[in-house]
């Protein structure tokens, strides 16, 4: 089951969003997209192998806003 969810820091009023897929696995990958993507970019590599079903996965959203075309923005790190 995969679900966007956002972590709060304790220590400040951050936040930062991201992409859940849960396993009910004991170990997790975390995967940083790249320059103007988001954090649905890279979900897929989730559900390629078998193998990646023992793994919770982490895509986090990038915390800054970038321009990539007319009208249109991308995040980035």
């Amino acid at each position: 089951m995969s679900e966007v969810r956002t972590f709060k820091s304790k220590s400040s009023e951050k936040e930062l969003d991201y992409l859940f897929i849960d396993n009910q696995a004991s170990h997790s990958i975390i995967l940083l997209h790249g320059y103007g993507a988001n954090m649905r970019d890279l979900a897929g590599l989730a559900s390629i192998s078998p193998v990646f079903k023992d793994y919770n996965w982490y895509f986090p959203d990038g915390v800054i806003k970038v321009p990539i075309g007319p009208f249109m923005t991308g995040k980035a790190w």
